[in-house]
C-alpha cells in the first residue's frame, strides 16, 4: 500500500510539473513568436508559427520606440537604486538584528507596516509632494521612491537572515579592532550575500517593470523607461502587437541575465533561509 501511495504521489507531481511547465512557458513562447507576426497573423494564427519572419518589428523597436534608451533608463534607475537600497539596508538590518532594546524593535515593526500601505493609496499625496520638492522628470526623485517602497520587504529579509549568524563573528571583528561599519562591509555582508543576491533581484525587478511612478513623474521622452517606452505602438485607432512584443522580448533580456548571474545565490538564500528559520 505505502509502495502504491508514494508511486501514485510521484505520477502526481510530475503531472502537475508538467502543466506547470506548460503554464510557465506558454505565454513567453507566445511572446516570442507573436514578435514575428502582425496584427492580421496573431489574431488569424495566434498558436501557429510565423509564415514569415517580420524581423522589422524588432527594427521599429529598436528604431521608433526607442527602445534601447529605454532599456538603457531602467537598467539605470534599477541599478542605483539597488545598490543604495541595499547598503541602507545592510547597516539597518545589522542594528536590528544585533539590538535588543525596545526601540530597535518599534523601529523594526515601522518597517513592517510598509506592508500595510499599497502603492496606490498613497499616490495623491505623493504627486502633490513631488510636485511641491519639483521632482518631477527627476530621476533623483524616482531612486528615493523605489527605495522608500522596496525597504520594507529588504530590511524583513535580511534581518531575519542577519539573526541567524553567529554573533561570535562580531565579537572576532572587534577583537581584531574592526569597527561596527568594518563589521558589516567585510565580515557580514560576505556572510549574508545570499539573501543580498535575493533582496537584490526582488527589488530589481520591481523597480525595472515599475509603471506606476514612472508614468506620473516622467514627461520627457529621452527619460522614459521600458514600461513607458511600451506604449509607443499603441494609437487611438489601432495598436501594433508585433513591434510590442518584440519590445517586450528586448527588455525581458536583461532581467533574464540578471537572474541567470545571481540564480545560485537567490537558491541558495531561499534554501538557508528556509532551514534555519
Amino acid at each position: 500500500m505505502k509502495a502504491t501511495s508514494f508511486r501514485n504521489l510521484g505520477v502526481g507531481l510530475t503531472v502537475f510539473a508538467v502543466f506547470w511547465l506548460f503554464v510557465t512557458l506558454y505565454p513567453l513562447s507566445f511572446t516570442i513568436v507573436s514578435s514575428f507576426k502582425d496584427n492580421t497573423e496573431i489574431f488569424s494564427s495566434p498558436m501557429s508559427l510565423p509564415s514569415v519572419l517580420r524581423i522589422e518589428n524588432y527594427t521599429r523597436a529598436l528604431l521608433q520606440a526607442t527602445i534601447l534608451r529605454n532599456i538603457a533608463n531602467s537598467l539605470f534607475l534599477s541599478v542605483i537604486s539597488v545598490a543604495l537600497l541595499l547598503f541602507l539596508v545592510s547597516i539597518c538590518s545589522y542594528v536590528l538584528a544585533r539590538e535588543k532594546a525596545k526601540w530597535a524593535v518599534v523601529v523594526y515593526l515601522v518597517f513592517l507596516s510598509g506592508f500595510l500601505l499599497p502603492v496606490h493609496s498613497a499616490l495623491i499625496p505623493l504627486t502633490k509632494l513631488v510636485s511641491a520638492l519639483g521632482g518631477y522628470n527627476n530621476y533623483a526623485m524616482l531612486i528615493i521612491l523605489f527605495v522608500s517602497y522596496n525597504a520594507p520587504l529588504s530590511v524583513f529579509l535580511v534581518t531575519g537572515y542577519m539573526k541567524t549568524v553567529s554573533k561570535e563573528l562580531d565579537e572576532a571583528a572587534f577583537l581584531d579592532g574592526c569597527g561596527y561599519f568594518q563589521t558589516v562591509i567585510y565580515v557580514i555582508l560576505p556572510v549574508s550575500a545570499p539573501i543580498f543576491a535575493t533582496a537584490g533581484i526582488v527589488a530589481f525587478l520591481f523597480i525595472y517593470n515599475d509603471l506606476i511612478f514612472s508614468i506620473l513623474f516622467l514627461s520627457k521622452k529621452t527619460l522614459y523607461t521600458v514600461s513607458i517606452g511600451l506604449s509607443a505602438f499603441v494609437g487611438e485607432r489601432i495598436v501594433e502587437y508585433g513591434p510590442i512584443f518584440a519590445s517586450i522580448v528586448l527588455s525581458s533580456l536583461p532581467m533574464v541575465a540578471i537572474y541567470l548571474l545571481f540564480q545560485e545565490k537567490v537558491q541558495k538564500g531561499i534554501t538557508e533561509g528556509a532551514i534555519k528559520g
